[in-house]
């Protein structure tokens, strides 16, 4: 079965989640981040969960035939959010 468009990114976020929506310019980067690096072909699901560094993640990839990747959505140069920026770690 082929997959139509972006996955669905579930959050199982408790606190690096609702730390990201109190910060606006935080909320536009990652919402930017999920949709321009998250677009893969075969790609059902992406479960993000809280990382240990703060703003950012760990997530898990569902393919259609079985488990994909996973790594982390790591925000770097917190020292000034205005510059930070999120990259992918696998």
């Amino acid at each position: 079965m082929k997959s139509q468009g972006n996955p669905a990114i579930e959050f199982h976020s408790r606190s690096n989640l609702k730390a990201v929506a109190g910060k606006r310019a935080l909320r536009k980067k990652l919402g930017k981040f999920l949709s321009c690096h998250f677009a893969w072909k075969g790609s059902r699901k992406i479960t993000v969960t809280d990382d240990f560094v703060p703003y950012s993640f760990f997530f898990r990839e569902e393919r259609s035939n079985g488990a994909g990747i996973c790594g982390g959505i790591i925000l770097h140069g917190q020292e000034n959010l205005k510059k930070a920026r999120y990259e992918i770690h696998t």
